[in-house]
């Protein structure tokens, strides 16, 4: 992931519900045989493979607080006085571990021309 400067958030959430996500790492044979190898190896678990997806939806957030989502419900907020942006972030954010349709518009990364920026905890 880090070779393929893959998002990770959106990387683990395809795994866990064994999706393939539109970018180039998903297409590599290094990746696919990666995928290959590691479904074997659940195959080979005591528990049922069910058990360690549910163990990774437990896990893994399907969306985190994306620094350009929280830019955007700001903005609407401070210049145009739209609190309803932040409401569905906050909403949406509030179970960040169930995945449903209306969460797709806050998984994305941000555009390529976007300011690249980290944050850390706390912060």
């Amino acid at each position: 992931m880090r070779r393929n400067r893959a998002d990770f958030t959106n990387t683990f959430r395809a795994l866990t519900y064994d999706e393939d996500l539109d970018i180039a790492m998903f297409g590599t044979d290094e990746f696919r045989r990666w995928k290959e190898r590691w479904h074997e190896r659940l195959g080979r678990q005591k528990q049922p493979g069910s058990s360690a997806f549910q163990l990774m939806r437990d896990s893994n957030p399907v969306i985190i607080p994306r620094n350009h989502r929280v830019e955007e419900a700001l903005e609407a907020a401070e210049k145009h006085g739209d609190y309803s942006v932040m409401e569905g972030l906050v909403r949406a954010l509030s179970r960040p571990y169930e995945k449903t349709p209306d969460k797709d518009h806050y998984t994305a990364p941000p555009p390529p021309s976007a300011c690249r920026y980290r944050t850390f905890c706390g912060t």
